[in-house]
Order: C-alpha cells, then sequence, then structure tokens
C-alpha cells in the first residue's frame, strides 16, 4: 500500500480539527501550519531514505498549501460547500498520482501485515474525525462526501503499490 494516500487523510482529516480549518480561512498562518503538518505526516509515513523523496515531499506540501488557499478563495465566491470540498480534494488527488509516477513512495513496511493494519486503523480513525468535523452537514451528505472522498485515496493507495526504494 502506499502510504502517500493515507498520509493526505490523515492531515487533512484526522490531523484537521475545527480551529485549523478555522485559522485557514483567517490567513496565510492557517495555511502554512496545514501544510506543515502534511509534510510531517509524509516524513513519518514514508521514512524517506535519500534527498529526491524528501524535495518531493516538500513539493507536495507547498503545492497542498496552495491548494487550500484556492479553495478558500473560490469558497468566499461560492455558496456551494460540497462543489470546493471535492475539487480541492480531486487537485490533492491529481498531485498525488503525479508524485507516485515518479517516486515510489513505497517502504517495505507498508506491504507487510503489520505496516497495512496501522494503515487501515489510520484510515478509520480519519473517517470518524471527518465525520465529526464535517457535522453542519446533513449525514446522508455527509456520509457521500467522506465516502467519495476517502475512496479517491484508498483506490490509488493499493493501485500505486510499489517495491520498496533503495
Amino acid at each position: 500500500m502506499n502510504p502517500l494516500f493515507i498520509a493526505h487523510i490523515i492531515g487533512d482529516f484526522l490531523l484537521q480539527p475545527k480551529w485549523l480549518v478555522d485559522m485557514k480561512q483567517r490567513g496565510l498562518r492557517g495555511i502554512l501550519l496545514h501544510s506543515t503538518v502534511h509534510a510531517v505526516v509524509m516524513l513519518m509515513l514514508i521514512f524517506p531514505e535519500n534527498v529526491g523523496v524528501l524535495l518531493c515531499i516538500m513539493a507536495i506540501a507547498a503545492a497542498h498549501g496552495v491548494i487550500d488557499q484556492l479553495k478558500i478563495n473560490y469558497g468566499k465566491c461560492h455558496s456551494m460547500l460540497s462543489m470546493p470540498f471535492l475539487l480541492d480534494q480531486a487537485l490533492h488527488l491529481l498531485t498525488l498520482i503525479t508524485a507516485s509516477v515518479f517516486f515510489p513512495f513505497t517502504n517495505a513496511f507498508w506491504i507487510g501485515e503489520t505496516g497495512k493494519g496501522v494503515l487501515a486503523v489510520l484510515f478509520f480513525f480519519s473517517f470518524a474525525m471527518a465525520w465529526w468535523n464535517m457535522s453542519s452537514i446533513a449525514p446522508i451528505k455527509r456520509f457521500a462526501l467522506i465516502s467519495i472522498t476517502f475512496s479517491m485515496f484508498a483506490i490509488p493507495a493499493l493501485i500505486f503499490l510499489t517495491p520498496a526504494y533503495s
């Protein structure tokens, strides 16, 4: 399993409480903090062993911040919550797929049963936190949005299974 996609779910849902969402809306400091959280999660899950992978992780984190800022700007002009949210997640997904094509991010740990189990637990808790954080949305719509988003990242996490880099 490619942990890059799970790192996104953890950074965007499990480790993004409501106060951080509000902080992002107020300015660059919130965006920078959120992007830093993403970088740290990726570093912890990927265990980069070379400078190229480390630089790619930093580029992904920076791109994440830019995409989030674009979503915030777009959301200010549009009242529909789900469209900017899904567009934002699709752009993050495209970024991660592009990075996965150029850098094999899978460490041998994540291919084993223990790694898969850890990722499954992280995925479950991230889903629960997303459910909690999006409580202002009607339950059926909330379930649909979260399910679509999580599927968007779980499927590539399995598809972009690559051997451990050396």
